[in-house]
């Protein structure tokens, strides 16, 4: 990574790669430890909303916002975090490259004194998200404490919110609860804890993206303001529609995909805490009958018509569990987030930049000339032609489409099937596109050279 470090320097000098790897094998470790310790597979008798007691599967390895959030999303989220905070960088480093940002006098502003202005933002605001992880930190250890450690301390099951993997030990082959062993209880609080911890990863992920995002926000509003000590300017000279911001692309498209490892761990956790109160066995019969299934026979229920609808109508109906509503809050801020950052600080900076190149160019059109290498017609020229959304393969509606639907998914949760397959049809119409034009440009390249397609030269 790059010399400018979000967070204290001890922490900084951890490779993104090295980092990732070592919490996906500890997420692989603790799969295999929960299986070794019978809590990977573990049955208890749950009471579902419509009060009827079933005997499911609570295991940590079925649970997926456990299991996989902590093996596979939790690594995926710190890279691609590192991947946006270094993209970051660049085009700070690419803004002065590329003369797009001018002092007051109109002089190119060295790249130096560019990133000198990053550190400052960085380093007026860094302790603040120590803070914050901090507290996030001992939320997590609060949450064990009261779902598994208190629970376990006191040897009484019914003191758990839930009835799961983290109380496990205390529940014997029938899903009923037991006393249980010291030994039993003490490894039970021991994954738990460790869980715990990484949900603890998981809130300082998300912090710091949105931390980072402020950051980022706050310092295009310096280089764009009027008021501040430089001058925002496009390039004038890029051949990109997007006239020197399509530097951005990089950070903008890894925070993207971030936003949807992190929507998906959010989705996990939202559809264990219906399962854990639905009548289904297990979590592929949950998902087979009440999402797939559920959603082809009844196309019009949601999955929320009684938690949402009915809630505020009949009093005898549960209201929407603590985690849900905490899930639904962080979906709904990150995902917001990424909008503000897209919506607003980046197409507002090109805006403005355009805004500010047009307006030297009719007052100082000379100086304008030297610095940007094109005379008044052919900036304005350039200027009629650009583009200010950043991201290459998604447009701004669809993306504010995307968000909505998004956010809707987390309360409507059969919502999410559907909004997996419009990724899916995506991803296979730009798989076919591709190919396709693989396919033609072969097929081009071979009437231009006199060849037939399909046929070979010797």
């Amino acid at each position: 990574m790059t010399q400018d470090k979000l967070l204290p320097s001890r922490l900084a000098r951890l490779q993104p790669g090295l980092a990732a790897f070592a919490v996906l094998a500890m997420g692989f470790v603790m799969v295999a430890v929960s299986f070794f310790w019978h809590f990977g597979s573990t049955t208890a008798s749950n009471v579902t909303r419509g009060g009827t007691e079933v005997i499911k599967e609570v295991g940590y390895g079925s649970a997926f916002n456990w299991s996989v959030g902590l093996t596979l999303l939790l690594p995926a989220a710190i890279l691609y975090l590192c991947k946006a905070y270094d993209a970051f960088i660049r085009v700070v480093r690419d803004l002065a490259e590329r003369g797009m940002a001018l002092s007051k006098t109109l002089d190119p502003v060295p790249t130096d004194e560019l990133r000198g202005e990053w550190t400052k933002i960085l380093d007026s605001r860094r302790k603040w998200l120590m803070v914050l992880v901090l507290v996030g930190t001992l939320f997590s250890l609060w949450e064990w404490w009261e779902s598994s450690a208190g629970p376990l301390w006191a040897n009484q099951v019914k003191q758990a919110k839930e009835w799961d993997w983290s109380v496990g030990a205390m529940l014997d082959d029938s899903g009923e609860s037991q006393s249980a062993p010291t030994g039993a209880r003490f490894r039970n609080g021991l994954l738990s804890l460790l869980a715990f911890l990484g949900q603890s990863l998981i809130i300082a992920v998300i912090l710091t993206f949105v931390y980072q995002t402020i950051l980022a926000s706050a310092f295009f509003t310096r280089l764009a303001s009027p008021d501040g000590p430089y001058r925002l300017i496009p390039n004038a000279k890029s051949q990109d529609p997007r006239r020197g911001f399509e530097g951005l692309s990089d950070f903008l498209e890894y925070s993207l995909i971030l936003v949807a490892i992190l929507y998906f761990q959010f989705y996990l956790s939202r559809i264990q805490n219906i399962y854990l109160r639905s009548d289904a066995e297990n979590i592929l019969s949950f998902v087979h009958r009440d999402l797939v299934k559920g959603l082809l026979t009844n196309p019009l229920d949601l999955g929320a018509t009684v938690e949402v609808v009915r809630q505020g109508l009949d009093p005898s109906e549960a209201p929407l569990d603590y985690t849900s509503i905490m899930v639904s809050l962080a979906a709904f801020g990150v995902m917001m987030v990424a909008a503000f950052m897209i919506g607003s600080t980046v197409r507002g900076a090109a805006r403005s930049a355009k805004r500010e190149l047009l307006a030297l160019t009719d007052t100082k059109p000379e100086a304008v000339q030297a610095v940007v290498g094109l005379g008044k017609e052919e900036i304005q020229r350039s200027m009629e032609n650009m583009v200010f959304w950043p991201v290459n393969y998604l447009r701004a509606g669809q993306f504010f489409g995307l968000v909505l639907l998004g956010v809707f998914c987390i309360f409507f949760y059969r919502l999410g099937v559907i909004l997996l397959g419009l990724v899916l049809l995506r991803i296979f119409w730009e798989v076919v596109k591709y190919l396709w034009g693989e396919s033609a440009q072969a097929s081009s390249d071979g009437a231009g050279n006199g060849q037939v397609p399909g046929q070979s030269q010797h």
